[in-house]
């Protein structure tokens, strides 16, 4: 078991990223440095610019290939491979 990634993608009204994703690794590792979560937020935040602004109406496909490529980069990073949630969020500014 490799527990469970929680990832929240924030989105503004205007299809754009909020701020960069929110990610909470519950029973994945024990401990993780600030920078590798740094670094895997940055690297959603890149996955994401093709995208942006964000279409709601290809949110399923958007969402799986994230998924993807997220559990890719977990497995080459951190030789896990969790369980991942992505929950895009739509942000009233």
């Amino acid at each position: 078991y490799n527990g469970v990634v929680n990832i929240n993608i924030l989105v503004s009204k205007t299809g754009d990223l909020f701020e960069l994703p929110r990610i909470k690794f519950l029973a994945v590792l024990n401990e993780i440095e600030s920078s590798l979560l740094q670094k895997l937020s940055e690297f959603i935040e890149e996955l994401m610019h093709p995208y942006i602004p964000f279409n709601s109406a290809k949110e399923s496909q958007t969402k799986s290939f994230l998924i993807k490529k997220i559990k890719k980069y977990l497995e080459n990073n951190f030789n896990k491979s969790p369980s991942i949630i992505l929950d895009i969020i739509y942000i009233e500014e």
